[in-house]
């Protein structure tokens, strides 16, 4: 008999990989012209939070569905065969060594509440990082598709950065959402998609991009842990989204 949990978790699942597999389109398609490999790559962050959220006698078969839906977006979005199915192994590759090295106390459901557990997120992050940066660089490099260190920089920066700003959606999943003044957060999420969009905007060239932290500073001063980390990864996916299509101050060099 299916547990509501065990249901809960496998729609759990679906979803994320579903993600997965969104999101790793979407990278592939923004990718820069002529690059192997994507700027930001957000299915790192819902494939880490698979692992995380799931029960350990899935990882070995999430692993291999981890792999399988890469690959598939990574075919979809127009690359060829062989760097694709090689690409889907490293992503889950690194998916497992994230996401079992968060979970490495036992604890079915980590949390995001201390600093000890901020630090656990930046290694998992690094390590993560090292792994799919490593496995996709020698990818790229057997297949003669670009140079090691280019690949593996690029790598290792778009997927330590999405992990770091993702997992903490999954992190703080089950905390309470907690908002005393309900209408403060409305005023400070509308001033801070506002202000993005204006710097990020077509045509906008200035040196602006300090402009949005201080309304997220205000989240993090004024609002809970969950609040901030569903912000960081919206406004995270906006500017990458905007700097992609070449709009802002950093989008004229793409």
């Amino acid at each position: 008999m299916t547990t509501p949990r065990r249901r809960s978790d496998r729609q759990l699942a679906a979803a994320l990989l579903a993600a997965v597999y969104v999101a790793g389109v979407g990278a592939v398609l923004f990718a820069p012209d002529g690059s192997p490999v994507a700027t930001w790559w957000p299915a790192a962050g819902a494939a880490v939070a698979l692992i995380l959220l799931t029960p350990r006698a899935w990882w070995p078969g999430l692993g291999v569905a981890i792999a399988v839906v890469s690959a598939a977006a990574n075919l979809t979005g127009g690359r060829d065969l062989e760097l694709s199915v090689m690409f889907g192994i490293a992503n889950a590759a690194e998916a497992l060594v994230a996401g079992a090295f968060l979970r490495r106390t036992g604890h079915d459901r980590p949390r995001l509440e201390s600093q000890d557990d901020f630090i656990s997120l930046v290694e998992a992050a690094l390590l993560g990082g090292v792994t799919i940066a490593t496995c996709a660089s020698l990818s790229v490099v057997a297949l003669g598709q670009g140079s090691f260190l280019d690949s593996w920089t690029s790598v290792f920066a778009s997927h330590a950065a999405a992990t770091l700003v993702l997992v903490p959606v999954a992190l703080s999943w089950h905390q309470r959402l907690a908002v005393r003044k309900p209408w403060e957060l409305a005023l400070q999420s509308t001033l801070l998609a506002g202000v993005t969009f204006a710097v990020f905007s077509p045509q906008q060239t200035l040196s602006l991009t300090f402009v949005p932290l201080p309304f997220l500073v205000w989240a993090a001063l004024r609002f809970s842990v969950r609040t901030v980390t569903w912000q960081l990864a919206a406004f995270s996916v906006l500017t990458t989204f905007q700097t992609a299509n070449g709009y802002g101050p950093i989008g004229g060099s793409y």
